[in-house]
């Protein structure tokens, strides 16, 4: 698998969404989940949040695959290569280049 590097400008172009953010955070506990699954916005409509999870997995930041249990809801993950860190209060999601450090809710 080729190695996704990041430029620090993209990085922040990415995450300058305030949605965009909040899905990377739902994704830092791993495993696959679904887009509509997250409940990542209220009253955000699902068009909108898709089209976000389409900028990220252009991006290479979320992973998509199919779903065995629903063929039109894709799961996704975050890339193997960010790399997610968890303190006793903050999660910090790393780029290579640049890092989020959310704090624990």
């Amino acid at each position: 698998m080729k190695i996704r590097r990041w430029d620090a400008d993209d990085v922040y172009l990415i995450v300058n969404d305030p949605l965009r953010r909040r899905i990377i955070r739902a994704f830092a506990n791993g495993g696959w989940k679904m887009a509509l699954e997250l409940g990542v916005g209220p009253g955000k409509r699902r068009h909108t949040l898709l089209k976000h999870f389409k900028v990220l997995c252009k991006s290479g930041i979320l992973l998509p695959k199919e779903n065995p249990n629903d063929l039109r809801q894709p799961l996704y993950a975050l890339v193997p290569s960010v790399v997610v860190c968890e303190t006793e209060d903050a999660v910090t999601v790393d780029f290579g280049c640049r890092a989020l450090r959310f704090a624990k809710l």
